[in-house]
């Protein structure tokens, strides 16, 4: 169980989530467009997420609870907005993030 629980966080938090493509056509507060409007943004979205999930040790901190670990993404929405993300790109992340949540409910449930 413990391992499954791991893998579901590191497949859930370990890299950046790649396939967000950004639709806003708005600016983010004179800051220029979303991180997450073109794949040229990749290093951007590397760089916020390793500030985010990795440098303060969100990660490692969560390694054994993934459930915990899906709430801190989900209430650090505010950071990734600071480091460039879009509201309706943070909106999606969110959205994904508590889908994995509730599908790992369901695995834990089969497991239990």
């Amino acid at each position: 169980m413990r391992g499954k629980l791991q893998l579901a966080w590191n497949t859930i938090a370990a890299v950046p989530e790649s396939d967000i493509q950004c639709s806003s056509t708005a600016d983010l507060e004179g800051s220029g467009s979303c991180i997450a409007k073109n794949f040229a943004s990749i290093n951007a979205r590397n760089v916020a997420h390793r500030d985010i999930v990795h440098n303060s040790w969100m990660f490692k901190k969560y390694w054994g609870n993934p459930m915990g670990g899906i709430e801190a993404l989900v209430e650090s929405a505010g950071r990734w907005r600071e480091k460039g993300y879009c509201e309706g790109c943070v909106k999606v992340q969110v959205e994904g993030w508590n889908r994995a949540k509730e599908n790992l409910w369901l695995e834990l449930d089969e497991y239990v």
